[in-house]
C-alpha cells in the first residue's frame, strides 16, 4: 500500500490545489484572523452571497456595533486582497468569494 502525499490528500478530500489555498490563507492571516473572523468566512462559504448582519446572525453573534464594524473592516481588507467581492443592492452590501478564492471557499466548507 502506498502513502498519499499531502497534495493528493488535499485534492482528493477538498477538491482543491494545495498551493493556491495556502497562498490565500497567508493573505487571510495578514488581515489578522481571529476565531470570530474565521467563523464568518466559513459561514460565507456555505451561504453566498450574504450580508455581514446575516452572517453574524447565522453564527449566533451580535450583528450591530463593534462586532459588525470589526467584521466589516476585515471584509474590506480581504476585498483589497481580491479574496472577497462586495455588491451593493440598495442600502445593503452583499459579500461573496471572488473567482480567485473559490478554492478557499471549498476548503472552508
Amino acid at each position: 500500500m502506498s502513502m498519499l502525499g499531502y497534495e493528493e490528500l488535499m485534492r482528493n478530500t477538498f477538491n482543491v490545489e494545495r498551493t493556491s489555498v495556502e497562498i490565500l490563507l497567508k493573505k487571510v492571516q495578514r488581515a489578522k484572523v481571529s476565531p470570530l473572523r474565521l467563523s464568518t468566512l466559513k459561514s460565507l462559504a456555505k451561504k453566498k452571497p450574504q450580508t455581514i448582519s446575516g452572517i453574524l446572525l447565522a453564527i449566533g453573534q451580535n450583528n450591530t456595533g463593534g462586532t459588525y464594524k470589526s467584521i466589516h473592516t476585515f471584509f474590506i481588507l480581504l476585498e483589497n486582497e481580491h479574496i472577497l467581492n462586495s455588491k451593493k443592492q440598495g442600502r445593503r452590501t452583499y459579500w461573496s468569494y471572488s473567482t480567485n478564492a473559490e478554492e478557499l471557499a471549498k476548503y472552508l466548507q
